[in-house]
């Protein structure tokens, strides 16, 4: 909706990238809403996109501006004010400041212009000054018109969303989870009869933000433990006894997976079906329906025992380049194109029904870790090749002919659960 440009495009930006960051930014803002710019793009199933508002910083008090940003204000969702996170970022770029951090450093104001669409001298409150990004209000702020019923059923399912924020309590927040559901079920019959694609896209975007909210609401959790085959069993044990470990796994490698769903609240939770999806398949078990209620502080359980395929691919990154020196990643899958990172092999499902409503909750698979003497520490389970090979140095220059022995050190690193032979 709003996109905030640090730089200008000028000589007040510093060096040249910053000045080309600035310069761009205004091109690419026209470009994004522009549906005869780049039509490939639509085969990756992305659409054109209208930015609503574009701001410029840098800009002085003394000089026209429309926004006026406190950054030393703490903000108790955050923890922080914008000014102390903005230097916690700053101080992971190791090369300019080794991590160098004042926690106690005075906010500065900033302050910003509009230049799209361009805005008289008026002062604005905040950079969403002028558009309404309730729900109620989707179909204006995107330009849509609305379909006859469709402003009055979103106005029933803010509502819901208002009467949930009155009920809760951080002693009971369960008592929200009633009208939670009740607005994800009319959310998701809107939803259903929308056939605007940009708008369909925002009310999935809430729906998943319904199901987040109400299994938060509920007290529901979701693990899944990779663990040795047979570790998983029932066993009793002490407060003593430590907790079945397992390393990344290799193809062909047999693993067991314990799915739990725990309820910690008092809303009515149900678990219907509980499943393991991994690179070879899924699988699943139906919970039977005389045992499918789940009461406050109980939880279902199942192991699955599965067997990597021997095809399966080593998990990695799915951008690469050959070295530092390349400029630009290649993708390795295009269609993740944006995404944080490459999704987990292997990761656990329950279907479950939070006060009627039929919800899927979906986690990646952990493996537990020793790091005694201070406990167990979770990763996500990975897949990788049996064998490892690492050489050092990586690069050397050398003298042709000079005949001088080069001492190389390669090590070879076994992730296979049984031997393996080669030579090297």
């Amino acid at each position: 909706l709003v996109v905030v440009s640090r730089w200008q495009g000028n000589e007040r930006d510093g060096h040249g990238q910053h000045q080309a960051a600035g310069a761009l930014t205004p091109e690419a803002v026209r470009l994004a809403g522009d549906p005869a710019a780049y039509p490939e793009l639509r085969e990756e199933g992305l659409r054109p996109w209208s930015v609503r508002k574009l701001y410029v910083g840098g800009v002085r008090e003394t000089e026209a501006w429309h926004v006026r940003l406190n950054t030393g204000v703490h903000d108790p969702v955050l923890g922080g004010s914008y000014s102390l996170l903005g230097r916690l970022g700053l101080g992971m770029q190791r090369s300019q400041t080794q991590g160098r951090v004042d926690p106690f450093a005075e906010g500065q104001p900033l302050f910003y212009r509009r230049v799209q669409p361009e805005a008289a001298s008026s002062r604005e409150a905040g950079f969403f000054d002028g558009l309404d990004v309730s729900l109620p209000g989707v179909y204006q702020l995107l330009g849509v018109a609305a379909p006859a019923g469709h402003p009055s059923r979103l106005d029933a399912i803010a509502r819901e969303v208002d009467t949930a924020a009155s009920a809760f309590t951080i002693a009971k927040p369960s008592a929200s989870a009633a009208p939670i559901a009740r607005g994800l079920s009319a959310l998701r019959r809107l939803a259903a009869d929308t056939t605007d694609p940009d708008v369909r896209a925002v009310f999935d975007v809430k729906a998943r933000q319904f199901e987040d909210a109400l299994a938060s609401a509920a007290g529901l959790s979701l693990a899944a433990l990779a663990e040795p085959p047979g570790a998983s069993e029932d066993t009793p044990g002490t407060p003593f006894t430590p907790p079945p470990t397992l390393p990344p796994v290799t193809p062909g490698q047999r693993a067991a997976v314990r799915v739990i769903a725990a309820h910690g609240g008092a809303a009515e939770v149900m678990v219907t079906r509980l499943a393991v999806t991994h690179p070879a398949g899924t699988l699943m078990t139906d919970v039977p329906r005389s045992i499918a209620a789940l009461g406050s502080a109980e939880r279902r359980s199942h192991v699955f025992t599965l067997t990597i395929p021997a095809d399966a691919a080593p998990t990695r990154p799915y951008f690469v380049r050959a070295s530092p020196a390349e400029g630009r990643f290649t993708l390795l899958d295009p269609s993740l194109t944006g995404s944080p990172g490459t999704p987990p092999p292997l990761t656990a499902s329950a279907d479950l029904e939070i006060a009627g409503v039929p919800v899927t909750r979906r986690v990646p698979v952990m493996r537990r870790e020793a790091n005694l003497p201070f406990g167990f520490e979770l990763y996500p389970l990975e897949i990788l090749p049996p064998l490892s090979v690492s050489l050092l140095p990586q690069s050397r220059i050398v003298v042709r002919s000079s005949g001088d022995a080069i001492p190389l050190e390669a090590t070879v690193t076994s992730h296979a659960a049984e031997t393996v032979e080669g030579s090297v």
